[in-house]
């Protein structure tokens, strides 16, 4: 007992100065005089516990600007990706095998020589994307594969090679080049991360340098020469040129989970948007053919008439994430009827404009709606509990020795209130079976909201309560028994208040002290 405790501290220095002193001291009717003041608990009840203990966490949010708390609804409604765009647009499986046959009617017929000829080969890009409705300034493979084989008749002693490039397929700014002849003549090479660069949007083109040696006379009017070419197993990365025209358009119901917490919540500054998210490199347009909220009783709320277009801007940088919203007007009615399911149907077209469009194959446009509503708000009574662990007032022993030495104990509740409501708060001590000893006061005790600029509806200053709950000797006693705490709180907007906002660095914080004045204590020798 600390009492005891200061007892034996006390006659440890007596001890002390006499054995020190030149003369002997007798300890001889001391009297002790003290008043203890013991921290006994101490809890910060913020506004986001607060919130917590009535609304699904997972709805709220603040503004990392402003600090006001607001609940999210939201949804999407799919995400929809280039090939939904244009299915034709990348298609990787595709082989094309081009063949030719030259005569060289003009070879000289006698006599050893060189011989040179030039063909051009040209692919339409069409040819192997089935239908490309756009104009390609670029595109990027990841995965491919070229094949290319040459093939000559030509009589015994006669030689040949070929050069086949392109100025318009590169590797890392490299143009491609590939030497044949009759030791080496065919070849597949891997196209990733080729670039194509094909002239008026569409085509390749490949040129092929003919080296022929001649030995003697041609045995006839011709020589007969092939090249095959394929292409196969493309998977294309990323495209650039001109995606105007491309749209798809979609339509489906859906599940809205939405819900006002609270039967008297007057709400303010509520926002709806709908959301597009994109990595798609070209400017879009958006219209709503419907879109339209409904309940569970079957009311409908028309929120966007039908025809409403909005435009979107292409992103900035290449495989950005760029989202761009749409606000919009909430009509009262959207609170008193709480939708809980949209039904809508949108198209999507893409738009020609200034910059360079880019699609990858991983391009998505991802859309949806949320519906904000700020804690700007009236609220009625609502309650929370918080528990708070307690050991007693530092008194050992609950004896009637004990209680003869206690001339008074106060229970001191200090509160600071950041929050911009007005609080009723009942204090419950319980032992450890969680049997209820008393309750501070009797009752619930009201504490005064922050103060609050009727203007702007903010905070200005917190207020501080100091309570003083007087036990007698008896009650100090079974109030040390307690092992919890409960603080049963309830919050309703101050009277008069249009309404208040609710911000996340708002605070509820109360410590409990103890103030034990002890009677005069003899020590005899």
């Amino acid at each position: 007992m600390k009492l005891f405790y200061s007892k034996k501290v006390l006659l440890s220095v007596l001890l002390i100065l006499s054995l020190v002193s030149c003369n002997k001291m007798e300890i001889r009717d001391v009297e002790y005089d003290g008043t203890w003041v013991v921290p006994l608990a101490h809890t910060s009840i913020s506004t986001e516990r607060l919130l917590y203990s009535f609304l699904d966490s997972s709805y709220i949010d603040h503004d990392d600007t402003t600090n006001l708390v607001k609940l999210v609804y939201s949804m999407d409604f799919g995400s929809i990706g280039i090939r939904d765009l244009q299915s034709s647009l990348l298609n990787v499986d595709t082989t094309l095998h081009i063949s030719g046959s030259k005569s060289f009617s003009d070879i000289p017929g006698t006599g050893t020589q060189n011989f040179y000829y030039r063909d051009t080969l040209m692919i339409n890009l069409n040819d192997f994307t089935d239908d490309l409705n756009v104009t390609l300034d670029s595109l990027y493979l990841n995965s491919g594969e070229f094949g290319c084989m040459v093939n000559f008749d030509l009589p015994e002693g006669w030689s040949w090679s070929i050069v086949v490039f392109s100025d318009n397929l590169k590797l890392n700014g490299n143009k491609f080049s590939h030497k044949f002849d009759k030791n080496s003549n065919s070849v597949n090479i891997s196209m990733a991360d080729y670039g194509f660069f094909p002239t008026d949007g569409r085509e390749m083109i490949f040129v092929s340098d003919l080296t022929l040696t001649v030995v003697g006379p041609c045995p006839a009017d011709t020589v007969n020469f092939s090249m095959d070419v394929s292409f196969s197993g493309f998977a294309i990365d990323r495209m650039f040129g001109d995606f105007s025209g491309l749209s798809y358009s979609y339509a489906n119901s859906l599940d809205f989970d939405f819900e006002i917490p609270f039967d008297d919540w007057e709400v303010y500054g509520t926002k709806l948007r709908a959301t597009l998210v994109t990595n798609l490199g070209s400017a879009f347009k958006l219209t709503f053919d419907e879109f339209n909220l409904s309940n569970a009783s079957g009311a409908t709320l028309v929120v966007i008439e039908p025809g409403e277009v909005y435009e979107f801007k292409c992103p900035s940088q290449f495989e950005e994430y760029v989202v761009d919203e749409i606000s919009l007007d909430v009509p009262p009615e959207l609170f008193t009827f709480e939708p809980n399911r949209v039904d809508f149907a949108i198209k999507l077209e893409t738009l020609e404009d200034n910059i360079k469009d880019y699609i990858t194959i991983n391009s998505r446009i991802s859309s949806g709606i949320s519906v904000e509503v700020p804690m700007q708000l009236r609220i009625d009574e609502i309650e929370v509990i918080d528990s708070l662990p307690f050991n007693g007032l530092g008194l050992e022993e609950s004896t009637a020795s004990m209680m003869n030495m206690i001339d008074n104990c106060d229970i001191l509740i200090d509160i600071e209130n950041s929050i911009p409501m007005d609080l009723s708060m009942m204090c419950v001590f319980l032992d450890s079976t969680l049997h209820v000893i008393d309750t501070a006061f009797g009752e619930m005790i009201n504490i005064k909201s922050a103060v609050v600029d009727s203007d702007t509806h903010d905070v200005i200053s917190p207020t501080v309560s100091n309570l003083t709950w007087n036990l007698t000797p008896e009650k100090t006693m079974e109030i040390n028994e307690a092992r919890m705490i409960y603080l049963v709180c309830r919050i309703n907007t101050t009277e008069g208040e249009e309404y208040v906002n609710i911000r996340y660095d708002g605070v509820l914080d109360v410590s409990l002290r103890a103030r034990i004045k002890f009677n005069n204590i003899e020590f005899n020798n």
